[in-house]
């Protein structure tokens, strides 16, 4: 008996440009694992790219680049324009999109028996949301919310208002109201997107940023950290460093760390690998009087390269927004547990973060707690004196992350239809 099929419709699945494509990329592999799978995207990445999914049918979207001939003409009239969007939450382009996913989802499912439909946005883009609350058809339908839209419905200090936002909000409810499931990679968004959209309590599932199953161990690392070795004490955080997230307190606190002891001066480093925000650029560079042991790579690093370059540290840094609350699971959580390296969570008291790490973790302080950072760079220095190959040992938040376990979620999706 052949697999079952299920169709998956993606704006990204780019996993070298943002963190929502490296998610679909992993959950497009793990599902091949089970299911026919078939991706209708937006735009496929590049036949060069190191990885690629060959179980998975990939088909860019068809659309058409032109909108019908009225609205073309009143698309060129500024003031005409941005009407429909402050009237309903969609510009013409936004329902053109819409038309489009769903001409090609119906042509599809005419002639594929389909367990169920995944859909998956991007950044704040959620046009296949909006296509799929509109489509009319008896297949299970489970649509991914990765971070909360729109952007007057995310918490502080990401939240931002304007007069657009409460009228995609009023689209979203239609995509809450006439999907059929909506899942989360975290407990805490689910709970904080049920306060705008209560119906989410009824249909939510929860289905954790998954582990990546490619290979990359014959992915080369950049020759920058060849010299890299376990007789230094390597401190890495990977990722963009977004507006949000300031660094001034760990890179205070990696100072006085660094000053406290020649033996640190000489072999601790703090690499910050990746998109750095303006305001940090000159800060990082500054280097807080720690020139010769803080190391930056402002650009995005491929992420299969990152997956060879977390092998190299002694640990390695979760930073989050100095918040109370933090309903996030930052992407990079799964590729730090599967790396097995001790994570340093500099995150809310409140948050996914900590509440997956748990309570009574170490290695976990709040983001402008210095004296704390201070504390945990300390102890893992003296853990690393005994040992050179530390390591995380959660074998529960591994499972929890593991393909077995997002399966067992699609599967009850499946007994649906």
């Amino acid at each position: 008996m052949g697999k079952k099929k299920v169709l998956v419709l993606a704006e990204n699945i780019n996993y070298n440009r943002t963190s929502s494509g490296i998610r679909s990329f992993n959950l497009l592999n793990l599902l091949s694992t089970k299911y026919d799978v078939t991706c209708i995207c937006y735009e496929a990445f590049s036949p060069e790219a190191e990885w690629q999914l060959p179980d998975v049918k990939i088909e860019v979207l068809e659309r058409k680049e032109k909108l019908a001939t009225p609205w073309e003409l009143l698309d060129k009239i500024w003031k005409v324009r941005t009407i429909p969007a402050y009237v309903t939450g969609l510009s013409l382009w936004h329902y053109r999109l819409i038309q489009d996913w769903n001409k090609t989802v119906y042509k599809h499912l005419s002639n594929n028996d389909v367990v169920f439909i995944y859909v998956l946005g991007t950044g704040h883009d959620f046009n296949v949301h909006h296509a799929v609350a509109r489509l009319k058809v008896e297949v299970p339908i489970m649509a991914h919310i990765h971070d909360p839209y729109p952007f007057n419905q995310y918490p502080e200090p990401y939240r931002q208002y304007k007069f657009l936002y409460s009228r995609m909000a009023s689209q979203f409810k239609r995509v809450i109201r006439n999907v059929d499931f909506v899942s989360f990679p975290s407990l805490y968004l689910k709970d904080w997107m049920s306060r705008f959209y209560p119906e989410i309590d009824k249909k939510h599932l929860i289905i954790p940023h998954p582990e990546c199953i490619a290979d990359y161990s014959n992915i080369a690392c950049p020759k920058s950290f060849d010299k890299l070795d376990d007789s230094q004490f390597i401190l890495m955080h990977l990722g963009s460093l977004l507006k949000e997230r300031n660094p001034i307190h760990l890179l205070k606190a990696f100072k006085r760390f660094c000053q406290s002891d020649p033996e640190k001066k000489e072999k601790a480093f703090l690499y910050i690998i990746g998109r750095i925000n303006n305001e940090y650029v000159d800060l990082i560079q500054d280097k807080q009087g720690a020139a010769e042991n803080i190391q930056s790579i402002n650009s995005r690093v491929t992420y299969p390269q990152t997956k060879q370059i977390m092998t190299k540290a002694t640990a390695l840094i979760i930073l989050e927004a100095i918040s109370e609350f933090s309903p996030f699971m930052p992407g990079k959580i799964s590729d730090y547990l599967m790396a097995d390296k001790p994570i340093v969570a500099l995150t809310p008291l409140k948050s996914e973060v900590s509440r997956l790490l748990g309570g009574d973790y170490s290695h976990k302080t709040e983001v402008n707690d210095e004296d704390e950072i201070l504390r945990i760079l300390n102890d893992l220095w003296q853990q690393w004196k005994q040992n050179k190959n530390l390591k995380m040992n959660r074998s529960d938040l591994k499972t929890y992350i593991s393909v077995e376990k997002s399966l067992e979620v699609f599967e009850k999706i499946e007994k649906t239809s």
